[in-house]
């Protein structure tokens, strides 16, 4: 699994940008992927909507682990309502830029040693390495998705 650091956010808006570049569908689906991106991360490190703990015994010590591991596949575990869901027709350029930007901050937090995590609603408590696997998985799983339903357009 790839780390959560400055080359795979690099890579990340490399990937967005190409994708969003193919079409004009692709760009309106790039910039709603992009802009969950930007609310996870910015959940991530305190702000946004405050959610309740709604984590369980079974969330927390064991499918925390296997998603995290990568062993189980991210899924929606917030359902369509919530402050996170996936705009549709957002603007692509704007978006990607605010990720860049929260990427950035996102980054330099975490090499200061000065970010401080947030409990993941539905998974329980989550250290900074939890969250940069918890990135990852999540960001990968919705690229799948993005690509998949972008190809079959």
């Amino acid at each position: 699994m790839p780390s959560f650091d400055h080359n795979y956010a690099e890579e990340l808006l490399r990937r967005l940008l190409n994708h969003s570049n193919s079409c004009a569908d692709s760009q309106n689906a790039c910039g709603s992927v992009a802009h969950h991106f930007y609310l996870t991360l910015q959940y991530s490190r305190g702000l946004g909507p405050t959610l309740p703990d709604s984590s369980t015994w079974l969330s927390r010590s064991i499918i925390k682990p296997l998603v995290l591991s990568r062993i189980l596949p991210v899924v929606e575990i917030f359902g369509p309502n919530t402050p996170f869901a996936i705009e549709q027709n957002s603007n692509g350029k704007t978006y990607l830029s605010c990720l860049a930007k929260e990427l950035e901050v996102y980054l330099s937090l975490v090499q200061a040693d000065e970010l401080v995590p947030v409990p993941h609603p539905k998974l329980g408590p989550f250290e900074i390495d939890d969250w940069a696997r918890w990135h990852v998985a999540h960001f990968e799983y919705h690229l799948k998705q993005l690509f998949r339903a972008t190809a079959t357009s």
